[in-house]
């Protein structure tokens, strides 16, 4: 069985390399009779099939990893079903499966800032709030405004406290920023967002004129 394992990868690895989905679909479909439950293999013939332009099928097959919490079968549903899509375009079942492969990778990956960001986009759109203000939060870090976001949500949950320690944080954070790009229009108007978020009104005046000047 080895010698034959090792002969079909080899077949394998030509034809891909030739382009040869054909052939690379007989190989791969030789390999699944003897391990038909084997997720590797699966996703490669779910690959083969997609480059064949059989892509609902490869979808499908894709969906089937997903359940199995398949991490490249997520990362190809999200590249090829979610992203450059709307929310209000999916059904509920859509919904369900998006937030499974979005679910999928943040756990699996905390440090993709796109899938994060996708998943609290999705949860504001779900209006599950209270789930999306830690991952705002995180989210922060690269985008400090998004630590304003976080900051409305809590307000509008009656969090006072929380809303105005989100927004100190946002604005220490654009201040800095401001200081070292003062030409910067929209770090100026940051600043001024979260200053009449804390309800600095003569402050955010003053940020606006000294930016005007800057400018």
């Amino acid at each position: 069985a080895g010698w034959r394992n090792r002969l079909l990868d080899n077949q394998l690895a030509v034809s891909l390399e030739k382009d040869d989905y054909e052939t690379a679909q007989i190989v791969i479909s030789r390999q699944l009779e003897a391990a038909p439950a084997n997720p590797e293999l699966i996703h490669r013939f779910a690959l083969i099939r997609d480059a064949q332009s059989f892509s609902d099928e490869a979808s499908v097959l894709m969906e089937q990893l997903l359940q199995r919490r398949h991490l490249p079968a997520a990362k190809w549903l999200l590249q090829n079903r979610l992203l450059g899509e709307k929310w209000t375009d999916f059904d509920d079942q859509e919904l369900e499966r998006a937030v499974a492969i979005l679910g999928l990778i943040t756990e699996s990956e905390p440090q993709n800032v796109s899938a994060k960001r996708m998943f609290t986009e999705y949860l504001i759109f779900r209006k599950r709030f209270e789930s999306a203000i830690p991952l705002l939060i995180e989210l922060s870090e690269s985008d400090p405004m998004l630590g304003l976001q976080a900051a409305a949500f809590a307000r509008q949950r009656g969090d006072s406290g929380a809303a105005e320690s989100y927004a100190l944080r946002s604005l220490e954070r654009v201040e800095q920023m401001q200081r070292d790009d003062p030409q910067n229009a929209y770090l100026a108007m940051s600043v001024a967002r979260n200053q009449v978020f804390l309800d600095r009104h003569g402050d955010a005046i003053k940020t606006l004129r000294r930016s005007v000047k800057v400018a």
